[in-house]
């Protein structure tokens, strides 16, 4: 979903992007300790990144500078003093003379707040979800800014004389490509986990990140770091990551993307530095042009292929929510419209009981029945009416909803349904309540329709950072075979579990007759 335009704030305030367009926290930290806290990465990084190097491939990429534009997203221009100090105490802890430190300060808070600037210009949004805003980044973002700040990084240069680059061409087109480069690599991990934006995990998922991050390391350290890969002969071989970039942005989204393209980006320029891996050409310039390339088609493939997901996801959400509008409209309609239209004449029919000399004798049995009928009609439209848009769903909390659903599902079909809470099942927001009520609404009509079941229990139990739902019933339990993977009922569950960053799963009872339908979602904590 788009956001809104950006409202203009005044300068300095906190969070001057919209707030529609980055979730909320309940443990964002205060103001001060954000700027603090991106003011120490900032000095941390810049110590590792400004050691001096023989080596030029070294300076290809300028991490500080993209955890600068991430810091000034959510901080606004209140963090440019904080960026201030933070490069002079970087370039003062790694022996740089006095007089260079304001002007080269000078040069990074310009470039940051021209980058800022221009993304509020085109409406950037942090959650970086989508293609456009993929784009944004990348050119308002990063490249633009750098080109800029050219003539000042020049000036810069000309007064200080304490740049490793000999010419005037090759230090700015060093100083372009490693500014862009910091930017594409550290603002994406940035934004991926930020307060408010890191989704919480169930623990094979966390298994899951673990495992590509460790593989994305291990594949790019083989070629880039063995001693027998040494050459331009071995280039192709450079790509080896990439299968984990595309697993990582198919299955982690930006949060495990973001590490991996990171991991990649560093061991590529630091095994460069040290005459090791395929990008060993014979003139240093040719180097930083190889590397910077592998860089941004690592990062740039990578990141579109992970919000062009993030879009169809959305689209996908928004489909869901459309039918769950239509189904609220409908639920409504049969309360409100036609179940008020049976009870007139229903309320008619009972005046014209009450009114023998306008019947006929033998009449009298025939209005009693219609009385009936129009009444269980009534009862009927009701409960298909709390079907379709039961009481409390986005209101009410879960619990209250899943008893009402074991209510429902006695009144309708007959059977014996409880529902049993093990722990207090904390308030959801709407779309998970949603999310979660139509699972095991879905599953009950399962057991009750192809498990024949007579007895169906729903169980909520909390603990261990998770919400986990079950509902087993003795009816006849799943066929031989898997279930039908082309049946809707099994997918728009196991998506709508998939939506919520959980499991889902179905299968037989092992002990007695009957099948166990399992949903489990992680529980944000603090």
């Amino acid at each position: 979903m788009h956001s809104p335009a950006p409202s203009l704030r005044s300068v300095g305030e906190i969070g001057s992007f919209p707030e529609s367009t980055y979730p909320r926290s309940d443990f964002a930290p205060s103001p001060l300790r954000r700027n603090l806290v991106y003011s120490a990465l900032y000095i941390l990084v810049g110590l590792v990144e400004i050691v001096p190097r023989q080596h030029v491939v070294s300076h290809t990429i300028w991490l500080p500078g993209g955890i600068a534009l991430g810091a000034m997203i959510f901080c606004g221009f209140r963090f440019l003093p904080f960026l201030f100090c933070a490069h002079l105490a970087t370039r003062l802890l790694t022996g740089y003379p006095w007089f260079t430190l304001v002007p080269s300060a000078l040069v990074a808070v310009a470039q940051s707040a021209v980058a800022y600037l221009l993304l509020r210009w085109v409406r950037f949004s942090p959650a970086l979800r989508t293609v456009r805003d993929t784009l944004w980044l990348l050119s308002f973002g990063a490249a633009l800014p750098c080109l800029l700040c050219l003539p000042l990084a020049y000036a810069n240069h000309f007064l200080t004389d304490h740049a490793p680059m000999e010419s005037f061409l090759q230090f700015g087109l060093i100083y372009v490509l490693r500014g862009a480069a910091g930017v594409v690599g550290s603002v994406p991990l940035i934004l991926a986990f930020a307060p408010g934006r890191r989704a919480a995990w169930l623990p094979a998922r966390k298994l899951e990140f673990l495992a590509i991050t460790g593989l994305t390391g291990i594949a790019a350290g083989a070629i880039f770091f063995h001693p027998q890969l040494r050459g331009q002969q071995y280039y192709p071989l450079s790509f080896l990551p990439f299968p984990f970039l595309v697993w990582a942005a198919l299955r982690l989204g930006l949060q495990g993307l973001s590490v991996c393209t990171l991991i990649v980006a560093i061991l590529a320029v630091q095994a460069t530095a040290v005459g090791r891996g395929p990008f060993i050409p014979g003139h240093d310039l040719t180097a930083v042009l190889i590397v910077w390339a592998y860089i941004w088609i690592s990062v740039v493939t990578s990141l579109l292929l992970c919000v062009s997901r993030e879009e169809r996801r959305e689209l996908e959400e928004m489909l869901i929510d459309a039918g769950e509008l239509e189904r609220i409209r409908l639920g409504t309609e049969l309360h409100d419209d036609i179940c008020q239209h049976l009870a007139g004449i229903g309320f008619m029919s009972g005046l014209l009981r009450e009114r023998p000399d306008l019947l006929h004798p033998a009449g009298r049995a025939h209005i009693d029945q219609i009385c009936r009928e129009i009444q269980t009609c009534i009862q009927s439209m009701r409960n298909l009416a709390r079907g379709l848009s039961p009481l409390g769903i986005g209101t009410q909390s879960l619990t209250v909803a899943l008893t009402d659903l074991a209510a429902l599902s006695e009144s309708v079909y007959g059977i014996e349904c409880r529902f049993i809470a093990f722990g207090s099942v904390p308030e959801l927001d709407r779309e998970t309540t949603t999310h979660l009520f139509r699972i095991m609404q879905e599953a009950v009509s399962n057991s009750v329709k192809h498990g024949h079941a007579q007895h169906v229990t729903i169980i909520a139990t909390v603990g261990n950072g998770r919400l986990d739902l079950t509902i087993s019933d003795d009816g006849t339990g799943l066929p031989v075979q898997a279930p039908d993977s082309n049946g809707l009922g099994f997918k728009t569950m196991a998506y709508r579990a998939d939506l919520m960053n959980g499991s889902f799963s179905v299968q037989s009872r092992k002990d007695t007759s009957g099948a166990v339908v399992a949903c489990s979602i992680p529980l944000l904590t603090a």
